[in-house]
């Protein structure tokens, strides 16, 4: 059935004992996706976009999710966090795997 396919092709991504749905390849049309991208790589500055990137790639829900469980087991969401979180997810979308 349809549902066991998608299921097969959901690759779940694990980090720091967080799990989440890879998002959708579909996601990486969304030209504000890459705005994001180059005022994080061409900003300096910018890094505060970081959040913003993350909700993006992940949907409000799942990334309060996300902050809730580091805020949990860490005391904090760090910005460090968010920023090796994202680099997890962006690794996700390498046509190698």
């Amino acid at each position: 059935t349809n549902g066991e396919i998608l299921m097969a092709e959901t690759k779940v991504i694990e980090f720091d004992g967080y799990k989440v749905n890879k998002p959708s390849d579909d996601i990486l049309d969304n030209a504000d996706i890459f705005d994001l991208l180059d005022d994080l790589q061409n900003g300096g500055e910018n890094n505060l976009k970081l959040i913003k990137l993350l909700k993006a790639l992940l949907g409000a829900e799942e990334y309060s999710k996300m902050r809730d469980y580091f805020v949990k087991k860490d005391g904090k969401f760090s910005a460090t966090k968010a920023a090796e979180f994202v680099g997890k997810l962006l690794e996700s979308f390498d046509p190698k795997d």
